[in-house]
């Protein structure tokens, strides 16, 4: 998540609203650098799920994560400390098809709230209640009030220097 410093993979600082393949520094594979994605809630989702599905020949050694779950809460934790690059112009000089960014960054006072599969909403000063229970034979936290209504253990994020009170 550092800005400019690529490792295994590219940096993911700034993904939402990058176009794929276009992190300077990176060795990407041409079936990346040619696929004409823009980085955003749906197809972080879909690249997620299976990589070389969305992406055929790409070089992510990687299955893929196959729960809604899982998904989500790393869309969350990109979007919540993504910062968006504008995508390259395309050659009419107007933004490249899909360049905005579907899920924009909160402003520190915000915090975000996810749901899989949908783009992330970001609600002000949001309140939410756990109850903790047993659901599928384990420990669980489940969702009371609102879009966390009866969800186990939904996903909750906040930005940098946000606070939660608990009780």
């Amino acid at each position: 998540m550092d800005a400019g410093k690529n490792m295994l993979g590219p940096s993911l600082a700034g993904i939402m609203g990058r176009k794929a393949g276009t992190e300077s520094g990176y060795n990407y594979s041409a079936a990346m650098k040619q696929s004409g994605l823009v980085w955003d809630g749906n197809t972080l989702d879909a690249y997620l799920a299976d990589p070389q599905k969305l992406v055929p020949g790409n070089k992510m050694p990687f299955p893929g994560l196959k729960t809604d779950h899982d998904r989500a809460d790393i869309i969350a934790y990109l979007a919540a400390g993504a910062q968006p690059t504008p995508a390259a112009p395309s050659s009419a000089g107007q933004p490249a098809p899909g360049a905005i960014a579907q899920n924009a960054p909160a402003p520190a006072s915000q915090a975000p709230q996810s749901a899989p599969g949908a783009s992330i909403t970001y609600i002000p000063d949001a309140k939410f209640t756990l109850r903790s229970g047993i659901a599928e034979g384990r420990m669980v936290y489940i969702g009371v009030g609102g879009t966390i209504e009866g969800k186990v253990n939904p996903v909750l994020t906040a930005s940098e220097g946000q606070s939660f009170n608990s009780r």
